[in-house]
């Protein structure tokens, strides 16, 4: 049975219709990147909360470049300290965050409340399109940015050097027919990458294989009887394992054997009421992305109806969890970002995180 363990507040008065929480990641702790270009990081309590962009405006193109956080990833650097990699619209930096405590008395567990951030390294206009993701490499020696339509590698310690591994663009932009949506090294094997398209595909890429990102695997996740196709992107995708990975598109959750993806090892459907009536097509609900995650034993998503999908790994079976919340008009909100640890998740539900734990 899953089970609320905790529930934060990060409203403020006055705050705009739009979600103030982007962006959320867990490693070690729970961290939250917000549209105001803040960060905080989360364990029983809040640890630290610091401010990591300000709005800017771009000269070149002539737009402002929002400060919200689209990306946060943990660099574990074996001291004391830890690293983030933070990135907004354009930009990337790398954010060394260190307890005020002594060094002994940190590696002996004895923190104190108070936490500085460092900015070590800085790389503006990295992209020339909206960053939607970063990942990074299972050995930590590398990560990726992407955006609609590049994939770029980068060595942590050199931020200044960056690597196009993947530029779908065309020669002519009215040839341009679909643009990705996420990227992601594998969890099991640092030379593996896989990204998602609008067009329903996801790519599965060896870097071993040529300076040049080069198909290793790709599967069509199009679903035929799609109501003009509107169903059709991907908007997040996790490894499972070595031999498995998830997709995410706007009403449905797959896994797919990488060994065999010609179809699906099984297909769970999410909010099938709603994409039961034809209006749907015509709202901007079809423009909307989930994220999904998982751990050793679930994969986890939210849907439009504030709930959140338990699936379980091994036989697609679900369980929906009905978000605990005292103000029931809460609940018609979006639960479109998840983080998973190993004995639950945290999900993003308005100005509001719940972490749930599995009991039983």
């Amino acid at each position: 049975m899953w089970k609320k363990k905790n529930k934060w507040d990060l409203g403020q008065s006055g705050s705009t219709d739009k979600d103030s929480i982007c962006s959320m990641a867990f490693k070690e702790h729970l961290y939250i990147g917000k549209e105001d270009g803040t960060v905080l990081a989360y364990s029983e309590d809040l640890l630290y909360s610091f401010k990591a962009y300000d709005l800017k405006f771009d000269y070149l193109e002539s737009c402002d470049v929002l400060e919200r956080i689209t990306s946060i990833e943990r660099l574990n650097t074996g001291g004391v300290a830890h690293n983030l990699i933070v990135a907004n619209e354009r930009n990337i930096k790398i954010i060394e965050m260190r307890n005020s405590e002594g060094t002994k008395n940190t590696t002996q567990g004895i923190l104190s409340n108070v936490y500085t951030s460092t900015v070590l390294k800085e790389f503006n206009n990295v992209h020339s399109y909206m960053i939607n993701s970063l990942s990074l490499s299972r050995d930590c020696q590398f990560f990726i940015s992407s955006d609609y339509l590049v994939v770029n590698l980068w060595r942590p310690e050199r931020l200044d050097v960056g690597y196009t591994l993947l530029d779908i663009r065309p020669k002519r932009g009215d040839e341009l027919v679909y643009v990705i949506n996420v990227a992601k090294f594998s969890s099991h094997d640092s030379n593996i990458f896989g990204y998602s398209t609008t067009a329903g595909d996801v790519i599965i890429n060896d870097i071993r294989l040529s300076s040049k990102s080069e198909t290793v695997q790709s599967i069509n996740c199009k679903d035929i009887a799609s109501h003009d196709g509107a169903l059709k992107s991907i908007s997040d995708i996790s490894f499972v394992d070595t031999n498995h990975i998830c997709t995410r598109n706007l009403n449905s959750v797959s896994l797919f054997d990488l060994r065999n993806t010609k179809t699906e090892v099984y297909k769970v459907d999410i909010c099938e009421k709603m994409f039961k009536t034809p209006d749907v097509y015509d709202t901007e609900a079809v423009y909307e992305k989930f994220k999904l995650c998982n751990n050793d034993k679930h994969i986890f998503t939210g849907d439009f109806e504030g709930r959140v999908y338990a699936i379980d790994i091994k036989d697609g079976r679900r369980d929906i969890i009905d978000l605990e919340n005292e103000n029931i008009e809460e609940l018609v909100e979006k639960t479109k970002l998840v983080a998973c640890k190993n004995d639950g998740f945290f999900c993003a539900h308005g100005d509001s995180v719940y972490e749930y734990s599995y009991e039983g």
